[in-house]
């Protein structure tokens, strides 16, 4: 599924954390949802963070297009999940498809987290709720889809807390003919789905440099000072970002440590900018 297909869902087309010093792991009821409008979900006896899981249908069933799911999670008051690169500390989720039936393809996307600084530790990820939208295709277009989910997660607040989340949802044909009946649920993923980063209409709008120890990475013409998120090289660690205004122009200085062997001269880095208005993400060359 290519970017102009989430842009078309996302203008309502169709087509922190701490230590782990405490543990408790949650066990997982098997759920089977009947996709229709009036489907409701059995879910998994919450945590002390009081974490629900469910799978929200988004769009009725297509032939020919995908279809628009989400995985919803709310929390407590305090307590977050995590991105799908932690950080520091926290457990990334992981997302089993594979039981699922008359799937041609599943493609889960990752809204634009908040960063968590504290002194000694970052983590990324989303407080209190997040639904990470999800498009479907159907393999055949007379038969229903299944979509059978298998989840494994961390939630933090003073504690981390792991847990695991089993939901199927059956999305039948015979929903195409009343699409109004997901146009909640759809308005609910669709907001999410905007949060989702994407490259900037200009690619020179964002850059990157190495002086020393220190990356720079520039990013123009944005209102806010957006959060910056760094993925890099294996064996590279990048501290907590400080950012300057000239202008447009906001530029990023981002501590390095670089452990062994490891380059980052050279290679590549993506960068995450978060902020209320702002979902970017930019993979470039360090130069």
């Amino acid at each position: 599924m290519n970017e102009a297909m989430v842009a078309k869902f996302r203008e309502g087309g169709s087509g922190r954390g701490t230590a782990h010093s405490h543990s408790l792991f949650l066990a997982a009821f098997f759920v089977l949802f009947l996709l229709t409008p009036e489907a409701r979900a059995a879910e998994t006896p919450p945590s002390i963070a009081g974490e629900r899981v469910e799978i929200l249908a988004g769009s009725a069933f297509s032939a020919t297009q995908p279809m628009l799911f989400g995985v919803r999670m709310t929390m407590r008051e305090g307590w977050h999940t995590y991105w799908r690169k932690p950080g520091d500390s926290g457990i990334a989720p992981r997302f089993d498809w594979s039981a699922s039936g008359n799937v041609a393809d599943v493609k889960l996307l990752w809204p634009a987290p908040e960063r968590f600084d504290v002194e000694g530790d970052m983590t990324v990820g989303y407080e209190r709720e997040v639904i990470w939208p999800v498009l479907v295709r159907a393999a055949d277009p007379k038969k229903p889809v299944t979509l059978d989910m298998k989840m494994s997660y961390g939630v933090c607040s003073d504690i981390c807390v792991p847990g695991e989340a089993h939901r199927v949802y059956k999305l039948l044909p015979a929903s195409a003919a009343t699409p109004a009946a997901f146009a909640a649920s759809g308005n609910l993923i669709r907001a999410y789905l905007s949060r989702v980063p994407a490259e900037p209409e200009k690619s020179g709008d964002v850059a990157v440099t190495l002086t020393g120890m220190i990356l720079h990475a520039t990013l123009k013409g944005v209102r806010e000072t957006p959060a910056l998120i760094v993925e890099g090289p294996r064996g590279i660690w990048f501290g907590k970002p400080r950012a300057t205004r000239n202008g447009e122009t906001l530029d990023y200085a981002v501590p390095v440590e670089i452990e062994g062997d490891a380059a980052l001269k050279g290679g590549e880095v993506t960068l995450t900018f978060s902020g209320s208005s702002t979902a970017i993400e930019a993979t470039r060359k360090v130069e």
